[in-house]
């Protein structure tokens, strides 16, 4: 799929319906979206790649976020996807919405999952929590 499918409603209730029913299952293994982005940040050091003039802003807003909220404390704590973009959801022949790719997957905060499939999903926020409301999917 692509974003741009996430804009007929229906198939944008599917999607969401598929990430709620996520995050309410339980597993075991968790992932720590923060010590996995900073492994993932020493390796691009260590290896000299260079980083988007705007990276440090960027980083600093993270920082920010990962020391004021961390996962230890999180009250949204479920089984996250930790990368649901449209790419991973499939649209079967009956028109049925699936997520697929589960590599990121484990015990996190579901707020990633949440903006990256605003992000990836739906262009505006508000739009996507109004629709959230008036679907009772809050």
């Amino acid at each position: 799929m692509t974003g741009k499918d996430f804009h007929d409603p229906q198939l944008l209730l599917q999607g969401i319906r598929q990430m709620q029913n996520l995050h309410r299952q339980k597993t075991d293994y968790r992932f720590d979206m923060y010590q996995d982005i900073e492994r993932k940040l020493a390796a691009i050091r260590e290896n000299g790649i260079p980083l988007h003039p705007d990276f440090e802003k960027a980083y600093a807003c993270y920082c920010e976020r990962r020391d004021r909220h961390p996962l230890e404390t999180s009250p949204h704590i479920g089984l996250c996807h930790g990368d649901p973009f449209a790419n991973n959801f499939v649209l079967d022949t009956a028109g049925n919405v699936h997520l697929l790719d589960y590599e990121y997957a484990g015990m996190s905060d579901v707020s990633p999952d949440v903006f990256d499939y605003v992000d990836y999903g739906h262009q505006h926020v508000e739009a996507l929590l109004r629709f959230c409301r008036e679907n009772d999917l809050t």
